[in-house]
């Protein structure tokens, strides 16, 4: 997990790393399966709605804590004041990923946002 909280700190501030919340979504704990994981998170106010994308990439692993494989999901939701969602939509792939560089980190969690964000645009266009 070392190595790819090193990954994450060398996109601090860049690109999609500079214009959301950036936070750790690890399970670092050995109660139940360890895994790593890194989430962006951008939410936009429009008056009373509220529209949120996030992108996140974790590295699943078996119960003994080998390495597995990473998985990309993104999320969009729209929803009013402090209401429930009033639209929400994800999506998921596995990604083919040995030694993940800050720039595919990067350039993967900048995809994912625009999906979401592209989600959240067809929606407001129907």
């Amino acid at each position: 997990m070392a190595e790819l909280d090193a990954i994450v700190e060398q996109c601090a501030g860049i690109g999609p790393f500079a214009v959301g919340v950036v936070r750790d979504a690890s399970n670092r704990s050995l109660r139940d399966w360890p895994w790593w994981g890194v989430q962006i998170e951008q939410t936009h106010v429009d008056g009373s709605e509220n529209r949120r994308a996030t992108a996140n990439i974790t590295l699943r692993s078996t119960q003994s804590g080998e390495p597995g494989s990473f998985e990309a999901q993104w999320t969009a939701q729209v929803w009013q004041g402090v209401g429930l969602d009033t639209f929400r939509q994800a999506g998921k792939r596995d990604l083919d990923w040995h030694s993940p560089t800050p720039e595919l980190l990067r350039d993967e969690m900048g995809v994912l946002l625009e999906e979401a964000w592209s989600a959240i645009s067809a929606r407001t266009r129907t």
